[in-house]
């Protein structure tokens, strides 16, 4: 038997084709859509299987006439023969065959004309000797319809299947209905049946970075002095960033001092061991893994609105460089399967003589260079050379 809830009027394929390789912008605009509470993690109910009002699991809405969402978490076993579900993200799922086949779905604004993009996690729920398939489908349209298919996928229950796909919002509409609707469970009983998380429908991930430093970017230093930067890494785009990593090159002039790395405060070691950071002497690359679920050897996820800071501390080595240098983040875009790459604003320091260097008086002008060794026949000569009435001489 075949469930309905939001009924669409037309089927548009649900998969994105290849596209060109994401923009690398300096800055990132405000994201015009996003879903919320896609992985229904708000609020977390304790574990094992809970039936609440919609109006507890905000700001998704349910086709049911009695309005209750259950939702699954730890603890699920003896209601799946035997074998915990665990969450595709985070700790709690839904089952769209709750009392009653129905569907779930939230109004979003969304700007006429532009295409958005979506990604979900379905999987079948264990109810039979045989391997169960439920089949689900997702919709979009204006609040009240008419809506159109986007995509109808039938799954298994040993794992979790993700499907993207996208969606262009035609002229005069501002607010979209998303949907997802129970279509049939290997059970055959309405009430069993599609479990679905990971959802998220709206502009791509976008992450701006920027990078400061103490002293402040701009000023001049000296040899011997200490420099701290600090990288922000903030997602204001429309869904979550995955494989999340950023890295930063030491620039020439400076030397990186060794366990300065951090993470959101926490300090980093500099080797390859348990935690989410690394420098590597041969490249001068220092390297954090950041985001929800980094660690040794995976980069994370940077929801959106989320933020994260790493920094580290060098040391000046050059009179009369210029230290400066770029921070990049590299993440993922699961909503496109694209990298994207985007670097910091320049960061520079002007690197000048000593002031215990710098000898005035007995009518010189200035002293304007300072020291080049030369080693010869065992002997080791020291010269300055200052400037008088327009020539030079050697002293």
């Amino acid at each position: 038997m075949k469930y309905r809830g939001l009924v669409a009027i037309a089927l548009i394929s649900g998969a994105i084709s290849p596209g060109p390789a994401f923009a690398e912008p300096e800055d990132c605009a405000p994201a015009r859509a996003k879903l919320e509470n896609g992985g229904f993690e708000e609020p977390f109910l304790g574990g094992s299987i809970k039936k609440v009002s919609a109006d507890d699991i905000p700001p998704w809405r349910t086709t049911a006439a009695d309005n209750l969402i259950e939702v699954w978490g730890p603890g699920n076993e003896w209601a799946n023969r035997g074998t915990e579900v665990e969450a595709a993200s985070g700790r709690q799922f839904v089952e769209l065959n709750a009392n009653v086949a129905s569907a779930l779905y939230q109004d979003i604004s969304t700007t006429p004309n532009t295409t958005v993009y979506w990604g979900l996690e379905h999987r079948a729920r264990d109810q039979t000797a045989g391997d169960d398939i439920d089949t689900m489908n997702v919709v979009a349209g204006p609040p009240g319809g008419p809506y159109v298919e986007l995509g109808e996928f039938a799954d298994g229950e040993h794992s979790w299947t993700q499907h993207l796909g996208s969606y262009e919002a035609p002229a005069g509409q501002t607010v979209t209905r998303f949907g997802f609707n129970a279509v049939d469970t290997g059970a055959g009983d309405p009430t069993i049946g599609n479990f679905l998380d990971g959802i998220e429908f709206g502009d791509p991930a976008c992450l701006s970075i920027s990078k400061d430093a103490d002293p402040r970017p701009g000023s001049s230093v000296q040899p011997g002095d200490h420099i701290d930067y600090t990288i922000t890494v903030a997602n204001v785009g429309g869904n979550s960033s995955n494989d999340t990593a950023i890295t930063d090159t030491i620039p020439e002039g400076a030397t990186y001092l060794p366990g300065s790395a951090t993470i959101d405060g926490s300090t980093q070691t500099d080797s390859t061991d348990g935690d989410r950071a690394e420098y590597d002497p041969s490249t001068r690359a220092l390297t954090f893994r950041v985001g929800d679920g980094a660690g040794p050897t995976d980069e994370g996820t940077v929801a959106v609105g989320d933020t994260v800071s790493v920094g580290f501390t060098v040391e000046v080595d050059d009179i009369g460089t210029v230290i400066s240098n770029r921070a990049t983040v590299t993440y993922l875009l699961p909503l496109l399967a694209q990298q994207v790459s985007t670097k910091s604003a320049e960061v520079r320091h002007d690197v000048v003589v000593p002031p215990h260097l710098a000898v005035t008086g007995n009518g010189l002008e200035s002293w304007i260079a300072v020291g080049a060794a030369l080693v010869a026949t065992g002997a080791i000569g020291v010269f300055v050379t200052r400037r008088r009435s327009g020539h030079s001489v050697m002293t």
